[in-house]
């Protein structure tokens, strides 16, 4: 006669590898997806937080623009751009603009090119 203990022991023992098997499966895939979202919260956030200060730099060009003043010396005036990025007084995210004057070889005309920085540090407050 077989040992029925014997084969109990194998089959529970290979149960248990077939279901820690689908278990780890699972749990990578919820962790390769929680830092997916995690990534995408961050790049966002990041865009947004480009978008605003762009957005602070053209209006006061344009402001600068219609009141006849140099819209450089508006740039700097709102440069470099402090965004609030959390609850926490501390979470303030500052943003450094470059300002260049480019002239298109094409056509002759100059327009200001702008170059938006963050340091690592900030970004870790995202």
């Amino acid at each position: 006669m077989l040992n029925k203990k014997g084969t109990a022991l194998m089959q529970v023992l290979l149960v248990t590898i077939v279901v820690a098997t689908i278990a780890t499966a699972i749990l990578r895939i919820a962790i390769s997806r929680t830092t997916t979202a995690a990534n995408t919260v961050r790049t966002i956030s990041a865009k947004n937080l480009l978008e605003g200060c762009n957005a602070q730099v053209q209006s006061a060009m344009t402001r600068a623009t219609i009141a006849g003043t140099d819209p450089l010396a508006a740039i700097a005036a709102v440069t470099p751009c402090k965004i609030k990025a959390g609850p926490n007084p501390t979470d303030i995210i500052t943003v450094n603009v470059d300002v260049k004057t480019v002239t298109d070889l094409n056509t002759n005309v100059q327009f200001q090119k702008l170059t938006f920085r963050v340091d690592g540090n900030d970004l870790n407050k995202l």
